[in-house]
This record gives structure tokens, C-alpha cells and sequence, in this order.
């Protein structure tokens, strides 16, 4: 079977960020209840920072906070939207741990975005 002939969802699960889960991992707190975070999973501060601001901005939470990209309770990586949506196109952000290797996770992320 191909990369491209696997269902997104067999491969990876979203885990939407609530705004506490936000601010531990803004202070390196890597700790989610039920979860592994791989090294590196977790985007720089700087675009953790970001979901805060779009927050502050009276963006809806489902474009501003972040989304943990989950192998069973793995956390391999990290996605987002950098902003609301402009006349229906969006912007998406993600980054994969680099011991995961990306691959199937850089093809899946926008597939269930």
C-alpha cells in the first residue's frame, strides 16, 4: 500500500488544545494527562504565542488553538491554523517531531485539517 492510499484517519488522530493545555506547554510543561510527548512535538514558544494573541484578537477558539497530532497516545507533532479563514482559504502550520521522520504525518495533517 502506498503513502497516498492510506486513510488519514488509520494513521493519526487531532487533539484540540484547550486554554490550559495551551499555557502548560507555553512553559515547557510537556505534561497532558495520557499522553507521550516525543522530543520536539511541540511547536517553538513563539507559535504557541500566537494562539494566545489570535485569543486576545477574539479569534474562536477552533482557529486560534492548537491541535496535537496523536499516534495512539503518542504525541508526534503539532498543527494549527495561523489564522481565521479569508474568503474560504486558510492557512494551516505543523511540525512533526524529527525522530517520527514526518512522512505520512506531513501527507495527513491537512487531509484531516
Amino acid at each position: 500500500m502506498q503513502v497516498s492510499e492510506l486513510s488519514a484517519e488509520r494513521i493519526m488522530n487531532l487533539k484540540h488544545l484547550d486554554i490550559k493545555e495551551l499555557e502548560q506547554l507555553k512553559t515547557g510543561h510537556h505534561l497532558i494527562e495520557g499522553f507521550y510527548f516525543l522530543t520536539e512535538a511541540v511547536p517553538p514558544v513563539h507559535v504557541l504565542d500566537r494562539s494566545s494573541e489570535l485569543l486576545d484578537q477574539g479569534v474562536k477558539p477552533v482557529w486560534a488553538l492548537a491541535y496535537l497530532m496523536l499516534a495512539g497516545n503518542r504525541v508526534v507533532g503539532c498543527c494549527g491554523f495561523k489564522n481565521p479563514p479569508v474568503e474560504k482559504s486558510v492557512e494551516i502550520g505543523y511540525n512533526v517531531a524529527p525522530m517520527q521522520g514526518g512522512g505520512v504525518y506531513y501527507l495527513s495533517c491537512p487531509a484531516i485539517m
